[in-house]
């Protein structure tokens, strides 16, 4: 097996540990601690986010956690629930289910996020965090996937115009 399909597979495995360990503390904080939904969402997202950059930091990218990583994983978390938002808004304004937001999201978000944690989180190029960032968002920009995404939203203004 290459070594990138290893990354790609220890990457996939921590994702779906780090979504259970946040199930877990957040039936845990409702349950046996009483803390109200938004409180218990928080606090799990929070303890899994931690969790997700400790294991993908010395497992799936296999480099030590320091504070350039530490920031630049965050800057990524960003982007990816800006574009759950966006994905979420998209489709409420089209009157969709939105379990089309969230099929959206869940085939978008971890490729999109493997894509940018490798090119940009735990690039060891001399280029500067802002250049790795902007080159990775290029290169997803050209990519299928995003064609589709703005085809949508170009259909979108489409619709909402006419």
């Amino acid at each position: 097996m290459s070594p990138a399909l290893q990354q790609v597979i220890r990457f996939a495995s921590t994702g779906a540990a780090t979504t259970l360990l946040h199930i877990g503390m957040f039936i845990v904080a409702i349950k046996w601690w009483a803390w109200p939904p938004v409180a218990a969402n928080g606090a799990a997202f929070v303890v899994a986010t931690i969790f997700a950059y400790i294991v993908n930091t010395g497992w799936s990218f296999q480099q030590r956690t320091n504070y350039q990583t530490a920031f630049r994983y965050l800057l990524v978390i960003c982007v990816n629930l800006l574009l759950a938002i966006l994905l979420a808004a998209f489709t409420e304004r089209m009157g969709w289910h939105y379990g089309l937001g969230l099929a959206a999201t869940v085939l978008v978000l971890p490729p999109l996020s493997f894509l940018l944690h490798r090119t940009f989180t735990y690039s060891n190029a001399t280029a500067t965090p802002l250049q790795r960032g902007i080159s990775a968002i290029a290169r997803y920009v050209t990519s299928a996937d995003a064609k589709v995404l703005l085809f949508l939203g170009a259909f979108t203004l489409v619709l909402h115009h006419s």
